[in-house]
């Protein structure tokens, strides 16, 4: 069987004044850690021994808490949490971490191609589209 989980609720989730992808330090409100807390409890009611599963994350900070607080409903270590790069979250190239009022000043015309981005149109340096994520 296979369970897979979003990260908690963030911060930057409920502004939503920044673009993510890649960046560090984002950081789960209280929302975001009771949202894990109440999926370990779905899981603890499974009567699965997840002992014998295997726990994988994006090496993302929002990520680890959230598989460390949702191993930790089940009564897992988290010691044995493996950490994923492939697992990321799509990365928007130099837009990452950035306020989108800020790159709506400063980047107007990539804005808009990132809005209604196509299959294989590259926004700025080192923009992932969505055929890069798909092969």
């Amino acid at each position: 069987m296979w369970y897979i989980f979003r990260h908690g609720e963030t911060f930057q989730n409920v502004k939503r004044d920044m673009v993510m992808g890649h960046t560090k330090n984002i950081f789960l409100t209280f929302n975001g850690v009771l949202q894990t807390h109440l999926n370990g409890l779905k899981l603890s009611k499974t009567g699965e021994d997840f002992a014998q599963y295997k726990f994988i994350c994006s090496p993302l900070e929002r990520t680890i808490h959230t598989c460390q607080l949702l191993m930790d409903t089940i009564g897992l270590r988290f010691d044995i949490l493996e950490k994923e790069e492939l697992l990321k979250e799509r990365t928007k190239g130099i837009f990452d971490g950035l306020k989108k009022t800020y790159i709506e000043e400063k980047y107007p015309q990539e804005l808009e191609l990132m809005k209604k981005e196509s299959w294989n149109q590259i926004v700025c340096e080192g923009y992932e589209t969505h055929k890069m994520i798909f092969i």
